[in-house]
């Protein structure tokens, strides 16, 4: 019994470090991310025999999306683009399972 609430404890530090890490994510990355969630879903619905490659839409969009704004801005966010394939990776890994 002692073990599990060392388990316990050690995993509620986890949960509270996490949750600490995930709300200093500012607003517009979250953005991103759930863009690149979108784009994903999208493909891998309209096209549900290319699913395996339903990650290459967000990196196609999250390039262009920055790109456009290297080209107009003068300042492309290389973290956005990272945020836009994170969330392209979840939907492709979840349709993986």
């Amino acid at each position: 019994m002692e073990k599990i609430k060392k388990v316990w404890a050690w995993l509620c530090g986890k949960y509270e470090q996490a949750a600490g890490y995930l709300a200093k994510v500012a607003v517009d990355k979250w953005l991103h991310f759930i863009a690149g969630m979108l784009v994903s879903a999208c493909w891998a619905i309209w096209f549900p025999s290319a699913d395996f490659v339903c990650f290459a839409p967000a990196v196609v969009i999250g390039g262009i999306k920055e790109g456009i704004d290297e080209a107009k801005y003068g300042r492309g966010d290389y973290a956005d683009f990272a945020y836009t394939c994170a969330g392209g990776l979840l939907i492709q890994i979840i349709a993986w399972i």
